[in-house]
């Protein structure tokens, strides 16, 4: 028993040791590199692929209201005609 507590401890203390290593950082939302805190993207081409992302995402979002919206009012004129 002495001997996995010892061991317990060994691995603890490596642990520690290794976490005491690490800077602070963040990760790229791209590639994932860790990249530091100041930062949001690790490189320009990271950026322009995230900025690109987010113009498709928002497209898809307002293409989706917008069916929404026509269904909704398919609905209500073809509900008024009966």
């Amino acid at each position: 028993m002495t001997d996995d507590t010892e061991k317990k401890k060994r691995r603890l203390k490596k642990a520690m040791d290794t976490d005491s290593r690490l800077m602070a950082h963040q990760h790229c939302p791209i590639d994932g590199k860790a990249i530091p805190m100041s930062e949001e993207f690790c490189s320009p081409a990271c950026q322009e692929k995230y900025q690109s992302m987010m113009k498709k995402r928002k497209f898809t979002i307002m293409l989706f209201y917008a069916a929404t919206i026509m269904f909704i009012i398919l609905i209500l004129i073809s509900g008024g005609s009966t």
